[in-house]
């Protein structure tokens, strides 16, 4: 596997959060839209329940960047050089990673529910639930076994310290 320096973790952290996850979570729901019927609208434009959809994908752009904020901060204490795998060098637990231990699932998962409502389109919640379905089923498990095995005890504190999904109104 290649080693990256710090600095470019960085500028692959921002690639990946700036343009690949706004490309995927937003151009393809878009094209989706376009397949079947667009529930609530009126001709060419979104209907007032449409813009609705404003909320989630403010709240999943929100948490989206502060996960990307808290990322940059975390990177600035990787060694000189990392080694660029599906293993992560260090664990965070900052950020919105002490609300939840799986923030950009959340994220995403808001943003998508609020692009469903705005383009109101089945088809689009259709890929969505099986998206999720894989993503809650295999996935995170799959990333939470890793993670246990790479960081052992550390990690296991996290888990039952820390909530899957947020609990308002507490801290773990």
């Amino acid at each position: 596997m290649p080693e990256l320096s710090r600095q470019h973790i960085r500028v692959l952290l921002l690639a990946t959060f700036l343009c690949a996850v706004p490309l995927f979570h937003i151009g393809v729901p878009f094209l989706l839209a376009h397949v079947g019927p667009r529930w609530g609208w009126n001709g060419d434009y979104p209907g007032p329940l449409n813009l609705l959809s404003a909320l989630p994908i403010l709240a999943g752009s929100v948490l989206l960047l502060w996960t990307l904020s808290t990322m940059l901060v975390a990177a600035r204490s990787l060694p000189p050089r990392v080694r660029l795998t599906l293993r992560p060098a260090q664990l965070v637990q900052t950020g919105p990673y002490a609300w939840m231990r799986h923030p950009m699932y959340i994220a995403e998962s808001c943003f998508w529910l609020g692009i469903i409502v705005l383009f109101g389109s089945p088809v689009v919640a259709l890929v969505f639930t099986c998206l999720a379905g894989i993503a809650m089923r295999w996935v995170i498990r799959k990333e939470e076994n890793a993670l246990e095995e790479q960081f052992g005890d550390e990690y296991t504190t996290c888990r039952n310290q820390v909530p899957s999904f947020p609990r308002f109104g507490q801290r773990h």
